[in-house]
């Protein structure tokens, strides 16, 4: 353990508020600031609570600190804080806010007080990881569906009971329950975390190199090409648009390929211009709450704002962008358009525009829109940022489903023109 050496109760001395001097019979004052005052920060080595420090009044050498105290679980913890492991100087002060700290104790009080050292419920543990360290809102409400269903398969058992056996049992299982390979996945991905993260906290004894072994993730190769449209089936989807609305969605879906949730998330706001003219449209509710920029074409920006004048707004106004038309909208207190009743409008589009035999979905128009944008020369990095993609392995997978005829055009050239096979007679 490191010890702060100690060198006595501080004291403030006149030049720690700024030094005087006498010149010419006029007082003197330097300009220099008193320095903000701080107290000695340190970790316990048994919870890891951090602990700020007070200088005893007998000033002995030593700091007087409680030799006990609770853990952030709220359990009593052994550890000997006079023994800690120093963290150096904090401004005394440094703290959230009143408001924020009311705030965060009505969270903490809400937090189930039993300890995962002492064999939580399953659903206690989910609860608490889900909470704690998950929080995207879509990875969480995955996370929970697949978190449940390891529970009912593994019998909902002790964390501490675990063994790898049973968490291999299970990963053969879920292998082999008919869905794809990205939805294995995401279930192993899950569980793996969830008992990555609960065995910090002592909830069971399973090594890292265990639950990568035993949870590890199946090749997530996709398995059929994407469903892609046609020039011809992108014209009559276009034209069987049955409003200006349900048209500036589609052409949004197929001329940035954003996801149907970063396409529903989208406000009037969003539609801007950069520093050259150009439009392009900001995407703030990305995957992962990743935002970026999305440059779209001049035709589609003057159909979103033939479509704004048409609905009565102008570009910077509040509000959502697509909004919905039904009878019950105006009763709403919200009226974006959601998720669902995009991809409602994207399957009335496709019926009315004859495409029968293709599953459309808000999906397969942005992959539709990323082959398109790597057939018109777009290098793997740019489509990337394009789509959103953190990893740019998972843009690479639209190279394995471009067409021969595409990767052929792409072959550079040899100058061995004079070393083409002759043909014999």
């Amino acid at each position: 353990m490191t010890r702060r050496p100690h060198s006595g109760p501080r004291r403030r001395t006149p030049a720690a508020e700024g030094s005087e001097s006498v010149q010419g019979g006029m007082i003197q004052r330097s300009s220099r600031t008193a320095p903000a005052r701080t107290s000695p920060r340190f970790r316990c080595p048994v919870c890891g609570k951090v602990t700020a420090g007070r200088f005893p009044v007998g000033g002995d050498g030593t700091l007087a600190y409680p030799r006990r105290h609770r853990g952030p679980d709220g359990e009593p913890c052994e550890g000997n804080t006079r023994e800690a492991e120093w963290l150096g100087e904090a401004p005394i002060g440094a703290s959230p806010a009143p408001a924020a700290m009311a705030v965060i104790r009505g969270v903490i009080s809400k937090t189930p007080p039993t300890s995962l050292r002492r064999g939580a419920p399953w659903s206690t543990a989910v609860d608490l990881y889900l909470s704690a360290a998950v929080d995207a809102a879509h990875t969480r409400r995955a996370y929970r569906r697949h978190l449940a269903a390891a529970g009912e398969a593994l019998g909902f058992p002790q964390l501490a009971d675990l063994a790898g056996a049973d968490l291999a049992h299970y990963r053969a299982a879920i292998l082999a329950d008919g869905r794809g390979p990205a939805s294995h996945s995401q279930a192993l991905a899950a569980l793996r975390a969830f008992l990555t993260w609960v065995g910090t906290f002592g909830a069971h004894q399973l090594a890292a190199g265990v639950l990568a072994a035993a949870l590890r993730s199946p090749r997530a190769d996709v398995r059929r090409p994407y469903t892609v449209l046609s020039p011809a089936e992108l014209a009559a989807l276009l034209a069987a648009a049955p409003t200006l609305r349900d048209r500036a969605l589609l052409a949004v879906l197929l001329g940035s390929g954003l996801r149907v949730g970063e396409a529903a998330a989208l406000d009037v706001a969003d539609l801007i211009e950069d520093d050259q003219g150009a439009a392009l449209l900001s995407v703030r509710s990305g995957k992962g709450s990743r935002s970026r920029e999305v440059p779209i074409r001049p035709e589609l920006a003057a159909l979103l704002r033939r479509y704004l004048a048409e609905t009565g707004r102008t570009l910077g106004q509040a509000g959502p962008l697509f909004r919905a038309h039904d009878r019950g909208a105006a009763a709403r207190a919200r009226r974006r358009l959601t998720p669902g009743a995009i991809r409602a409008a994207v399957a009335v589009a496709a019926r009315l525009a004859g495409i029968h035999a293709k599953r459309v979905t808000p999906h397969s128009l942005r992959h539709t829109y990323a082959l398109g944008a790597l057939r018109r020369g777009g290098n793997v990095v740019a489509v990337a940022k394009l789509l959103g993609h953190r990893h740019i392995a998972t843009t690479q997978r639209y190279v394995a489903h471009l067409e021969l005829a595409d990767l052929r055009a792409v072959v550079p050239p040899l100058p061995l023109e004079s070393e083409r096979p002759q043909v014999h007679p």
